[in-house]
């Protein structure tokens, strides 16, 4: 998934992302969209510049080079796991608490 600004929307957050890593699939994000925050960079997947040649060799390196894949593959797993929808919620949770608090 490749979001784009139209019209000033976009993808949020992209959890089509998250949702691939869980299962060991590496993703490939824009850079200076929201994919940023849902891509961890060369451990998830790849962020790469908006551009059809960009988009296209990140691809073609992660389907090529098995050691990239195994290594990303495992990565992506790893950020699904940090980020399920417990801790998420558990995370704005506690910050709404602190803020309360305060």
């Amino acid at each position: 998934m490749l979001p784009q600004y139209v019209d000033h929307s976009f993808e949020g957050f992209g959890i089509v992302y998250l949702e691939a890593n869980q299962y060991g699939v590496p993703s490939v994000g824009l850079t200076g969209t929201a994919a940023a925050e849902a891509v961890a960079h060369d451990q998830s997947g790849l962020l790469v510049e908006d551009s059809p040649s960009s988009v296209g060799a990140a691809l073609q390196k992660i389907l090529t080079n098995n050691r990239l894949h195994s290594r990303l593959s495992s990565g992506a797993q790893s950020w699904a796991a940090a980020h399920t929808w417990d801790r998420t919620v558990s995370t704005i949770r506690d910050e709404m608490v602190s803020v309360v608090n305060e």
